[in-house]
């Protein structure tokens, strides 16, 4: 249904950023994003595109500063 949330736990960061991956790549294919034009896993998408980050998402390709 539009609107539910799912509430995940990872024991690492690193499992919790391949999960956000994985689901930014599922909706970038689906709305045939241009960063994962020819590719098939989110395993597979360039640095410019992974990790996923809300910077990156609107367009700025710098990485965020770790937390």
């Amino acid at each position: 249904m539009e609107g539910d949330i799912d509430i995940e736990k990872f024991a690492t960061r690193e499992e919790r950023d391949g999960r956000t991956d994985e689901i930014a790549f599922f909706y970038w294919k689906n709305d045939e994003g241009e960063c994962v034009n020819g590719i098939d896993s989110h395993e597979q998408m360039p640095p410019t595109c992974a990790p996923f980050s809300w910077s990156r998402l609107d367009g700025n390709h710098e990485p965020e500063p770790e937390h």
